[in-house]
């Protein structure tokens, strides 16, 4: 059980009420020890001679035949289970079976040239394995196995409602008896046809793992997918769908030519204008507060640290300049490179330490000690202090073999990430600087991307932005949209483009907020700032429907429902260790919960409850499993 449901329960005087004056500490771990006494007792009783039935359970595998010879690398595993007990999972290879009654199948068993054995495992609830084996001959030309079933999808990344186009190829040999598609990837069909197929399916919003399974005399095959596969394994050619809450437009900022946007800590937003080299702070109602023009020559980029003074690349200039807030205005920092600028006097390109060529745009470290610029037609990024002191330089292209001109450029939790606009594509740079005093340079630890229109591809993008590290914004202008990847994988989450009507944007922030995913954007082909919010969903109802279905309708199944697939499971013993009607009698009790933070994946929540008169603050920790969010635990 959680430790919040054994203090739940450990308050219950029907649990161990002669201990209510100890603590509840002390009740906690006499609870548990009693749980434990209980499974062990129930086991010994199990096994004793002449006293309950022994547990049993037998695992018979029905398809494919014992001995046959298989000549492609996937198999599905059919089989039939015997149980006198509660089974909790069944799995072969890593991959769980969908159970339906007392049959059991495993999708995507993997097969090597050769001999393969197969073996099934099945795990009652005390945690007892039985396990059934059988031996199959994996055969095929030149000692290869052919790939069964690809299932082919358009478009994977999108806003509700997306419709989705299936196809599906096969290198089976027979007549085909049916086709299963699981458009969800939850092991059960949502629809049968007879034959090959193109199909259309609507998302609304969640992950999914679509496979389609094809059956004929001689066995059936799936697709790569559903969400039942060995997760250690690297699944190549496998789709999802990413379905996401449409976006809503939350606010509009008449800009002329608007090429880059940041938010500061207090809310204010500060753009650039390019064609009137100006920089302008507007308050959180859009209203200017101070505003400084005839900045220089085609400024392009530009950040602010947490004392609010502004960085900025005048590109035609070759500088960069320092500048602070006034009371209306902005003002040269004269103590940033003696003069308030970097680069040469006389605004010429140079390839020196602290000149530059082309300067597009300015990254700061996370506590604002370290500034970094794209020197982009010198091929590198130059890191200074925030007082224009040198740091170092790291070259780019030098471990691709080619020459990188960086442009738009955003830290992230790894280092920073930078536009590749020649080659339309991202690089994440690894960077290191000991206490503000020494760099050590940088290296490129990974390429997102290439040109197209594709999700994950770029045309002509020009600036990047990052979330809190777990997240890359892209302003992929000629595609007339932004982009959202993942940064673990790179992958596309979400695309933004006539949802919003965007035409040319150039640039994108996101900033820090831990409730919710509020994005501005520099429209530059509309002459406008673009403000709004992606729904993440509410994790509160999810809380808010799990109570519902306990305590307004005792269901605890359906309750158990709102729980992830691995913590449903330790509910149900807790409640089977309190009592259905006593866990709801202390669910009564929690008045109401508070968000503490949300992020795309996980949420955290607290609630306040009464022990002995005494007020206790416990987390509850939402994870989105499948895309939809679900209780982890309390």
């Amino acid at each position: 059980m959680s430790l919040a449901c054994e203090r739940i329960a450990c308050k219950r005087p029907n649990v161990n009420g002669f201990l209510q004056t100890t603590g509840v500490l002390i009740r906690a771990i006499l609870l548990i020890a009693l749980f434990l006494a209980a499974v062990l007792a129930g086991a010994a009783e199990r096994d004793k001679v002449g006293g309950t039935e022994a547990a049993r359970i037998t695992v018979h595998i029905t398809e494919p035949s014992a001995n046959s010879e298989i000549e492609y690398a996937r198999v599905d595993v059919r089989g039939k289970l015997e149980s006198n007990v509660p089974i909790k999972r069944v799995f072969s290879g890593g991959n769980l079976a969908s159970i339906s009654k007392n049959e059991f199948v495993v999708r995507n068993v993997v097969l090597q040239p050769g001999t393969n054995v197969i073996t099934v495992m099945a795990e009652e609830s005390s945690g007892t394995f039985v396990t059934n084996s059988l031996t199959v001959i994996g055969k095929g030309e030149d000692n290869k196995l052919r790939d069964p079933v690809r299932l082919r999808c358009g478009t994977q990344v999108g806003f509700s409602p997306l419709e989705v186009e299936f196809s599906v190829d096969t290198d089976l040999p027979g007549p085909i008896e049916n086709v299963l598609w699981d458009f969800d990837g939850d092991g059960l069909p949502d629809l049968e046809t007879k034959v090959l197929q193109a199909v259309k399916y609507t998302y609304v919003a969640g992950s999914y793992a679509p496979v389609v399974t094809v059956r004929t005399k001689n066995g059936e095959y799936s697709s790569i997918g559903g969400f039942n596969l060995n997760p250690w394994v690297m699944w190549k050619d496998m789709p999802m769908i990413y379905v996401e809450e449409r976006p809503k437009q939350t606010g509009v900022i008449a800009v002329s030519d608007p090429v880059d946007i940041e938010v500061g800590t207090n809310g204010s937003v500060y753009v650039l204008s390019r064609s009137t080299a100006t920089l302008t702070e507007f308050d959180i109602n859009g209203k200017p507060v101070r505003s400084l023009d005839k900045l220089g020559s085609a400024p392009h980029g530009f950040t602010v640290d947490s004392h609010k003074n502004v960085y900025v690349a005048l590109t035609d200039d070759n500088q960069v300049i320092k500048l602070k807030p006034t009371e209306n205005s902005f003002e040269l920092d004269l103590s940033f490179g003696k003069t308030g600028r970097l680069g040469n006097k006389d605004k010429s390109a140079g390839a020196a330490n602290e000149q530059f060529n082309k300067p597009y745009d300015i990254a700061l470290n996370w506590h604002s000690t370290v500034i970094y610029v794209s020197d982009s037609q010198n091929h590198r990024i130059q890191a200074f202090k925030n007082d224009g002191t040198f740091l170092g330089i790291t070259k780019m292209g030098i471990n691709l073999g080619e020459k990188v001109r960086p442009r738009g450029l955003a830290r992230n939790s790894g280092g920073l990430v930078t536009v590749d606009a020649d080659q339309n594509r991202l690089l994440t740079i690894y960077t290191s600087v000991m206490d503000g005093e020494r760099y050590s340079g940088g290296m490129i630890t990974d390429v997102i991307g290439q040109k197209g229109s594709l999700p994950g591809q770029f045309t002509r993008p020009h600036n990047v932005g990052s979330r809190g590290g777990d997240a890359i914004y892209v302003a992929d202008t000629g595609n007339d949209r932004i982009q959202k990847l993942d940064r673990e994988r790179g992958a596309p989450v979400w695309m933004i483009s006539k949802e919003l009507g965007l035409k040319q944007p150039e640039a994108v922030f996101v900033p820090e907020n831990l409730l919710e995913e509020r994005i501005y954007i520099a429209d530059t082909g509309n002459n406008r700032i673009v403000i709004a919010h992606v729904p993440r969903g509410d994790p509160a109802l999810v809380w808010k429907q799990m109570l519902d279905a306990l305590i307004k309708q005792r269901d605890q199944e359906k309750a158990l429902g709102y729980f992830t697939s691995e913590a449903s499971e330790k509910y149900r013993q807790a409640i089977q260790e309190i009592g259905l009607e006593a866990f709801i009698e202390d669910m009564r009790d929690i008045k109401g919960i508070v968000p503490v933070e949300i992020d795309d994946n996980t949420a955290e929540y607290r609630f306040d409850y009464e022990i002995e008169n005494h007020i206790l603050t416990f987390p509850i920790h939402f994870y989105k499993e499948r895309g939809q969010w679900r209780i982890q635990e309390f």
